[in-house]
């Protein structure tokens, strides 16, 4: 019965309320690919489990077996997937 009642009383509330009174914010992609696309692509998953288990500079990818040209670092960060801080890679 509260909610009814309550349902009742915000009616009003929202229609005094004009079009320009409400804020919409619609979801926008920044790129052209799918999050899922991009991380089946080359070697991207293995980067990407590679950092989440121990975050790594360029050198020591390089290091641990990875070819730069099999990854696309620029790619993973645009999608938020990696961030850098320093020289250092994150997932």
């Amino acid at each position: 019965m509260k909610k009814l009642l309550l349902t009742f009383l915000m009616i009003p509330l929202i229609g005094l309320a004009g079009i320009r009174d409400w804020d919409y914010t619609p979801f926008i992609s920044y790129t052209d690919q799918y999050p899922g696309e991009l991380i089946k692509e080359g070697r991207n998953f293995d980067l990407l489990l590679n950092l989440w288990e121990q975050p790594k500079s360029h050198d020591e990818l390089i290091g641990s077996g990875f070819d730069m040209t099999d990854v696309d670092i620029p790619r993973l960060i645009n999608q938020g997937m990696i961030y850098q801080a320093d020289d250092v890679l994150y997932s």
